[in-house]
């Protein structure tokens, strides 16, 4: 404190500049001691705070860098990496994105006829035949904008046929009330829009509710996160 202020009130001073950067080397070394302190002790979330600082201290060290990347890591593995490089929880938020509220499922099973295949045909047309066939109500984002869409829809269920027809379409759909659908215009910001007020609940039968909530906000970057301590849940 006492060499950045030096520095500050002389900036051309080239003695306090190299005292300010002694000083800050030596505060990086402590934060890596921690750091692997930390992280030999499995503690790999204080790990990592540790080597972040230090690497803000001394941002050329590649061996801070190197066991920050390795703390990161680790970190993720206390969650079950899966094959695809992904934590388990990671791809259990991913899935239940798409899923509609409870309460607000689609019907079960509808399968669509045999005759519903399409040709350079409207897609607001096709969603429309779709939701017709499924006895659906259908509402339209006001961003949604039509385009001409081929598409085979026989013989599947509902919910293949949604997921067929907004790849195609580049859009996705919300159940927004009972037996109603919306189609969106699939954009980063429209998702944020229709996912903001959506609730989950993941009940947690062998963790440590503090733990799993540390680990989330480090390593899949989720910030609203509300713990249930009467279910050992999050949401």
């Amino acid at each position: 404190m006492e060499y950045t202020k030096a520095v500050r009130a002389q900036p051309d001073n080239v003695d306090a500049r190299m005292a300010l950067e002694r000083a800050k080397l030596r505060a990086a070394e402590v934060h890596t001691a921690s750091g692997r302190r930390f992280a030999a002790q499995g503690r790999y979330e204080d790990a990592v705070v540790e080597f972040q600082l230090a690497s803000e201290l001394n941002p050329t060290d590649a061996l801070v860098d190197a066991a920050l990347r390795d703390a990161r890591q680790r970190l993720r593995t206390k969650l079950a990496v899966t094959r695809n490089g992904r934590t388990d929880l990671e791809n259990l938020i991913d899935r239940t994105r798409d899923l509609p509220p409870p309460g607000l499922d689609l019907p079960d099973h509808t399968k669509l006829p045999s005759s519903l295949t399409f040709s350079n045909a409207s897609s607001k047309l096709v969603f429309m035949s779709v939701a017709k066939f499924a006895d659906l109500n259908l509402v339209f984002d006001p961003a949604f904008r039509e385009q001409p869409v081929s598409i085979d829809l026989r013989n599947i269920t509902l919910e293949d046929a949604l997921a067929s027809l907004t790849a195609s379409t580049h859009t996705f759909y919300r159940v927004t009330a009972q037996r109603t659908i919306t189609i969106v215009p699939d954009t980063p910001a429209k998702r944020r829009e229709y996912e903001e007020s959506v609730v989950r609940t993941f009940y947690l039968s062998n963790a440590d509710l503090k733990e799993v909530i540390d680990l989330l906000r480090v390593v899949v970057d989720i910030r609203q996160i509300s713990a249930i301590t009467a279910t050992n849940a999050i949401s």
